[in-house]
């Protein structure tokens, strides 16, 4: 890597130096010196083979093989933020002229052209996913910055199946202020937006969808008869209209919608995470889950001799004879997750006494000074079919996980 920083690139140098003194003679400014410059640093310049194989292969290109994304914003035309033009824009205007703001893709789509039958009938979310206005300008002394395979048709390789979608619409379309001209991406955008509350904020829930997927020239358009959006949006097929160009953008939408809710609300029922080592996770959760077990029908913590001697057994095992365990096979994080949130209250409530007890254990074996931490004892039952199974299955998988970043004298 060192030999490579320090090569010699004395070609480099002195084209480098020929181009600024081209620059000097032939008077550029400043911006088209640096541009010449860069121009020969780019096209004399030694590159490593891992370069040349990152700049040969459009696959590496991130950048120019997804798709834009673009913001559009359905707040109320008050509550919206403009950009001024530049200075130079300002002082070009005339003295009683109020247009002082850049356009932006809301203003474009307002005077989008009426003459094509399938942009007119264009929603905003469709003409911004579909068009857009190209300021880039290819300098010919730079043309060489970027590989000639990163072409459009590389591109859209990848993304085949918007192709019919583009194939009704005209590569460029001019706007009816005559200044602007929009051209067809060849591979649709995806569009970033922020959605009001609809219990919160039904007025600003219903402009917002009826800007991005309501065809319209003016925003006033969009209030119905009751000069609300939401008259508006139960009116004869504008609620069909706008669902139709909703579930293009936004399929499962209500459903999505309805999951967050009641996960933001906890109508879900409690989430919890298997993770012994997430303490305060753990000890949040602990906290929330509200006891209302029965211990005398599920266990029994009562101390080992109130549950009876053990039977001792005389008999030897016959000689040269091998004792063997069948361990259950380990399972995924995923499936552990699974089977710990399938867990109803009672089968929790115990699950919650064992991890804490290895939590506990884990911390004593990690630190300096260790304690003695006392063994558990716990006595399961119920009857058929009640889940002792799954339960203990749960607990040996998370205790296995739990110890293995414990010593192993356990």
């Amino acid at each position: 890597m060192c030999s490579y920083f320090t090569k010699d690139e004395t070609e480099c140098s002195q084209a480098i130096m020929n181009a600024a003194k081209e620059a000097k003679e032939t008077n550029l400014s400043v911006k088209d010196g640096l541009r010449k410059i860069g121009a020969a640093f780019l096209s004399t310049r030694e590159v490593s083979s891992q370069e040349c194989v990152y700049r040969c292969m459009p696959e590496l290109w991130l950048r120019k093989i997804f798709p834009k994304t673009i913001f559009i914003s359905t707040d109320l035309p008050d509550k919206r933020l403009r950009v001024t033009k530049d200075q130079q824009e300002l002082d070009e205007l005339d003295d009683d002229s109020t247009d002082i703001y850049k356009s932006n893709i809301i203003e474009r789509y307002s005077i989008r052209p009426n003459n094509i039958p399938s942009v007119n009938s264009m929603c905003l979310a469709e003409f911004a996913a579909y068009h857009y206005k190209d300021y880039k300008t290819d300098v010919s002394e730079t043309i060489d910055a970027q590989p000639e395979i990163l072409t459009d048709d590389i591109i859209t390789q990848l993304y085949q199946n918007t192709k019919d979608d583009l194939s009704s619409l005209p590569e460029k379309i001019i706007l009816m202020n005559g200044k602007e001209v929009m051209k067809c991406r060849k591979v649709k955008a995806v569009i970033r937006y922020h959605t009001p509350n609809k219990t919160k904020e039904p007025e600003q829930y219903f402009h917002h969808l009826l800007m991005l997927y309501y065809p319209w020239r003016q925003e006033t358009d969009l209030t119905g008869t009751e000069q609300t959006y939401m008259s508006k949006f139960y009116e004869p097929d504008v609620q069909t209209m706008v669902q139709h160009h909703r579930n293009i953008f936004e399929p499962d939408s209500d459903a999505v919608t309805e999951a967050l809710d009641l996960l933001r609300k906890n109508d879900l029922g409690l989430l919890h995470s298997y993770d012994a080592m997430n303490d305060q996770e753990n000890e949040d959760l602990q906290s929330e889950i509200q006891d209302d077990s029965n211990d005398t029908e599920s266990f029994n913590n009562q101390l080992p001799e109130h549950l009876g001697q053990p039977i001792v057994s005389n008999e030897q095992p016959s000689g040269g004879a091998i004792t063997s365990y069948t361990q259950p096979l380990d399972i995924s994080d995923d499936d552990l997750r699974q089977s710990v949130r399938s867990l109803n209250t009672q089968q929790r409530y115990a699950y919650d006494k064992v991890l804490s007890w290895c939590r506990n254990k884990v911390k004593n074996l990690n630190s300096l000074k260790q304690l003695e931490v006392q063994p558990i004892h716990m006595f399961l039952t119920g009857g058929g079919g009640a889940g002792k199974s799954h339960l203990i299955h749960s607990i040996y998988h998370t205790v296995t996980k739990t110890f293995r970043h414990g010593e192993s004298t356990v």
